[in-house]
């Protein structure tokens, strides 16, 4: 009863942040209207560059009460056609420039970076182009587990280069997690496996029931040695023009799940968990 109390609590606030975050005028519309402040992209990974710039968003709008304009620096490698996100850019990103820092939310609310980084994730996710989710309907990948009598689960397993910041996760973690989260007892399951690691699609798919069915949307996946370099996800980003479209066709794949496994100690996961906060909110 008592988490019950608390999740609902949880979302009343989720609900009042999405409503203090996003004005009646977008950020397009603030940016024609005069200078935006600038948030320079630090070339990172795809998860903590959209949560850096959330938070940015969230400062500029916190610090001054009010509707606030970020635009966004030119030459991004997740988008560097500019056709991904229906924001703002700036040629320079010299001026004007705001925090992507911080941990406080609006006087008095004592709001936590958790709530905050859901509530900016789904701003950006509502201002994501929507030929993104047309793509993604039309995806093997999407009709493969769509229509299915049996619950799909989603799981994201981050190996690459994550293991220079963290010990990777071995696979029998993620399964024996699939196997937790449906109660499994020997039935077939449909499973939408998201990675950028080839190895770790491999290592899944050999782990796992036999009467599993894993669906991968393989363009969202690599073998590209980079991956494992100093800068694995931005050198891959840099390697690939597409690489950021394909990422978000595969994160819209897997939010269609009924239920989820993922990394703790990754963006994307983070990104993943922050989307399922809002899932059953009214606009």
């Amino acid at each position: 009863r008592a988490s019950t109390i608390d999740a609902s609590q949880k979302m009343k606030r989720l609900l009042n942040l999405l409503g203090y975050l996003v004005s009646d005028l977008t950020q397009n519309e603030l940016a024609a209207r005069g200078a935006c402040r600038c948030h320079k992209f630090r070339s990172g990974g795809f998860g903590m560059e959209l949560h850096t710039y959330g938070q940015a968003l969230w400062n500029a709008k916190n610090a001054t009460g009010g509707n606030a304009c970020v635009a966004v620096s030119r030459n991004w490698i997740w988008d560097p056609d500019e056709t991904l996100f229906d924001l703002p850019r700036d040629k320079s990103c010299a001026k004007h420039l705001v925090s992507w820092k911080g941990k406080h939310g609006p006087k008095g609310w004592g709001v936590d970076k958790r709530l905050r980084r859901a509530a900016t994730t789904q701003y950006l996710m509502a201002h994501m182009n929507s030929s993104i989710y047309a793509d993604a309907m039309k995806t093997a990948a999407y009709r493969a587990f769509t229509g299915s009598a049996r619950r799909v689960v989603s799981v994201h397993v981050r190996w690459g280069d994550k293991g220079r910041e963290m010990a990777l996760r071995p696979i029998d973690e993620y399964v024996e997690a699939v196997k937790n989260v449906t109660k499994y007892s020997g039935e077939a399951l449909d499973v939408f496996l998201t990675t950028e690691d080839a190895k770790a699609v491999a290592a899944f798919r050999k782990a796992v029931p036999r009467n599993w069915n894993v669906v991968v949307y393989e363009a969202a996946v690599s073998s590209d040695k980079v991956l494992y370099g100093r800068h694995g996800m931005a050198d891959q980003a840099r390697n690939h023009r597409e690489s950021g479209y394909h990422s978000l066709v595969a994160l819209v794949l897997a939010m269609q799940a009924d239920a989820f496994v993922i990394t703790s100690g990754s963006n994307w996961s983070r990104l993943m968990e922050e989307l399922c906060l809002g899932r059953d909110l009214e606009p």
